[in-house]
């Protein structure tokens, strides 16, 4: 999955555009990534984790996060 591997970078097209979907103003696109990659092993706990349940987990963190609250319209 290219978003995993991204997340695992910190950084990526596909992230980037995971960011734009979730409503995240550009401006905090990095501190996503940034998150994202801080929080890989509690997004991907096993290899095969399906991409609904790495979805789940990212939104559910990034929402309890007051700044990506503010700045994500669609957590």
């Amino acid at each position: 999955m290219h978003t995993q591997a991204d997340i695992a970078a910190g950084g990526g097209e596909h992230l980037a555009s995971l960011s734009e979907l979730m409503g995240c103003e550009e401006s905090v696109w990095s501190e996503v990534g940034e998150f994202a990659q801080a929080s890989y092993t509690d997004i991907f706990p096993q290899e095969s984790t399906p991409a609904f349940h790495a979805l789940y987990t990212l939104k559910s963190q990034m929402s309890m996060n007051e700044d990506f609250a503010r700045a994500c319209t669609r957590l």
